[in-house]
């Protein structure tokens, strides 16, 4: 049996999606990838009579990680957590769920700042 070889590279290039959060009708589902090469907020309907797959929409574009993103559980709107430069001294932001509104609510670079939950 061969083994096959890889070049190191290939692994370096290895993404991952986390953090699902559900919108509060359940018909949006909100997740972090770093497709891109940061992690950053993309959504996707919910539609299980779906013919095919989808595409999901990216809802940030910071260019700095995002650490979570939770949807309200009564609003069309996620708390984001995020730091910049990897410094992971995260504040908080508030984040339509459409993408067109991202609000920073805390501005304390030297403060670390965790979402405990709605």
């Amino acid at each position: 049996m061969a083994t096959e070889k890889y070049a190191f590279e290939r692994y370096l290039n290895v993404r991952q999606a986390y953090g699902a959060s559900f919108s509060p009708d359940g018909s949006l589902i909100t997740f972090l990838t770093d497709i891109t090469g940061v992690a950053e907020v993309w959504s996707a309907p919910v539609n299980r009579q779906a013919a095919g797959p989808f595409w999901p929409n990216q809802l940030t574009f910071r260019g700095e990680r995002i650490a979570s993103a939770t949807f309200s559980p009564k609003a069309n709107q996620l708390l984001v957590t995020g730091d910049v430069g990897g410094n992971e001294r995260t504040q908080l932001f508030l984040l339509s769920a459409d993408g067109a509104s991202f609000t920073s609510l805390t501005d304390q670079p030297e403060t670390i700042f965790n979402f405990g939950g709605w």
